[in-house]
């Protein structure tokens, strides 16, 4: 023992045999190390091809292409830290002065490193993609993003083609169009119902009630066992209020609903707002209804006086939208690669009055 002792002494000032022992002992902190580093750059690399992809797929619509999504459905990453380390060593008492009889040190090593990622992509199409991509986007996603404060105009200038009669740029929702659909009314509207956000005189929520699901039955059929099996699959025997003596089966619903300060009547905003989609200005409330490709206003039908009718877009209709965001060199439009908008004058239109505060990309 004494004589390794005196060995480690004679070599404590070798720096370089430490530094190597540290390095492959200090190995078994590599895998936290390594999944700091990593997973910030796979989550950097997937966000960026992702907005690559949009803005590919945007310039595709725009010069009449089809577009194809790729979507990372999975990624796999395995890391392999391998390393060895071996010392030999002849240590003599008497060294003296004869080189022969010299103490020898002889350190290896040897490190592997190894990362072998797994991405799996899955191409978007089929019943997915008219799953996804073709239909309306719905009220409630609408509303959930300017009910976690995203601005209401940008938000529905982007997803909602119409409501109420005001058409918002309706046919660019596809393929580039040759005339040019009205928008501005619309941007107005949207413009206005921001500001009524924004200082509270008008709040989006959802309001609770029941839903007819079977015309009316007549009371005299209607057994306990029958209520009894409704009430189990979450439905429930109502009296009829158009036939006293006849039940009707309904279950639970929630609706989202405009509710509207009591402090609106006097403000000369949100009448303008009123006034824009035929709405009772006197109202407390408005139901928000999701309607078909179009949501026209019937002004002699007291109804209408108190609902919301919009016509969302689809995904695809979004992406239409703001590919006519997409500034094309001239040449393209003399080589007929792009379709061009006329306005109802016959002059070329421009998009950026549509889409200029929202997107543009050069």
């Amino acid at each position: 023992m004494g004589n390794v002792l005196c060995w480690m002494k004679r070599y404590r000032s070798c720096p370089l045999a430490g530094a190597i022992l540290l390095s492959f002992l200090g190995g078994c902190t590599m895998g936290p190390t390594m999944l700091q580093s990593t997973r910030t750059g796979y989550n950097q690399a997937i966000q960026q091809s992702t907005n690559e992809q949009l803005l590919l797929n945007l310039v595709r619509l725009k010069y009449r292409d089809q577009p194809l999504f790729l979507e990372v459905s999975s990624v796999s990453a395995q890391f392999q830290f391998d390393h060895t380390v071996g010392a030999i060593g002849t240590l003599n008492e008497n060294v003296g002065t004869n080189p022969l009889n010299a103490n020898a040190l002889r350190i290896d090593g040897k490190f592997t490193f190894a990362d072998r990622p797994t991405v799996t992509f899955t191409p978007l199409q089929g019943e997915l993609f008219a799953t996804r991509m073709l239909e309306p986007i719905g009220l409630d996603a609408i509303f959930l993003l300017i009910r976690s404060g995203w601005s209401a105009d940008r938000v529905l200038r982007v997803t909602v083609q119409q409501m109420n009669g005001q058409d918002n740029a309706s046919r660019a929702s596809g393929p580039t169009p040759s005339t040019a659909s009205p928008y501005r009314d619309f941007a107005d509207m949207s413009g206005l119902w921001r500001d009524l956000a924004w200082r509270g005189v008008v709040q989006i929520g959802y309001e609770s009630g029941y839903r007819e699901v079977s015309p009316a039955v007549a009371a005299e059929s209607v057994s306990a066992t029958d209520m009894i099996n409704s009430a189990r699959a979450g439905l429930t025997f109502r009296r009829n209020a158009d036939a006293p003596n006849s039940y009707v089966i309904t279950k639970p619903s929630r609706s989202l609903t405009m509710r509207v300060a009591s402090s609106a009547r006097d403000d000369a905003r949100w009448k303008e707002f009123a006034n824009a989609l035929g709405l009772d200005p006197q109202r407390s409330s408005f139901a928000l209804h999701a309607t078909g490709e179009t949501a026209m206003r019937d002004a002699t039908s007291d109804d209408n006086l108190s609902r919301i009718s919009i016509a969302p877009r689809s995904q695809m209709g979004v992406l239409f939208y703001l590919s006519h965001a997409i500034d094309s060199p001239p040449a393209h439009a003399n080589d007929n690669l792009i379709t061009m908008t006329h306005d109802a004058q016959g002059e070329l239109f421009d998009w950026t009055k549509v889409t200029g505060d929202l997107l543009r990309v050069h």
